[in-house]
């Protein structure tokens, strides 16, 4: 039980760094091409799911 919830915290915690970086992204390139804040927020999902389902 214990192992489950430190499971799910961990999954929250994950949850909103993510929002927050893609936030902050969209912020500093909204000058910049689309494309590359494509690329970047899709490195950022690949890590975190690495992280994840390790």
């Amino acid at each position: 039980m214990m192992m489950m919830m430190m499971m799910m915290m961990m999954m929250m915690m994950m949850m909103m760094m993510m929002m927050m970086m893609m936030m902050w992204f969209i912020q500093i390139n909204q000058k910049k091409k689309l494309k590359y804040r494509l690329v970047v927020v899709q490195t950022l999902l690949m890590i975190d799911y690495r992280i994840v389902h390790d």
